[in-house]
């Protein structure tokens, strides 16, 4: 059986070539995309909602998961505390730890470039 991946931040610039990309080499229904946007073929997801993301990575089997969704900075400068919570936060602090159970149980491959 194949990877299961989620991608937050799949409308994006990044996010819609990683997308297409992760389902020609794995196959569409492996690849769930997520974002705070409503589009055919992507789930809103906010990252923000540390249940909502536990909840979809046991749901879905979730093995891998491209943590994509960020703020860009013109938006981040006039809203820093949020800019650091979607931005920041994952690598560092604040959304690894409800996570990390999902890591140890499921999740094989957590991908967060830098935002």
């Amino acid at each position: 059986m194949g990877p299961r991946i989620l991608v937050t931040g799949a409308l994006g610039q990044i996010g819609t070539e990683l997308v297409e990309a992760l389902g020609e080499k794995h196959g569409q229904g492996s690849v769930i995309a997520t974002d705070v946007r409503s589009a055919p073929g992507c789930r809103i997801l906010d990252v923000m909602d540390s249940a909502g993301i536990q909840s979809l990575v046991k749901d879905e089997g979730i093995t891998e998961i491209y943590h994509l969704a960020a703020l860009l900075s013109a938006t981040g400068e006039r809203n820093p505390d949020l800019c650091w919570k979607i931005n920041g936060r994952f690598t560092v602090s604040g959304y690894v730890i409800p996570v990390i159970p999902l890591v140890i149980t499921n999740v094989l491959l957590v991908m967060a470039p830098g935002h």
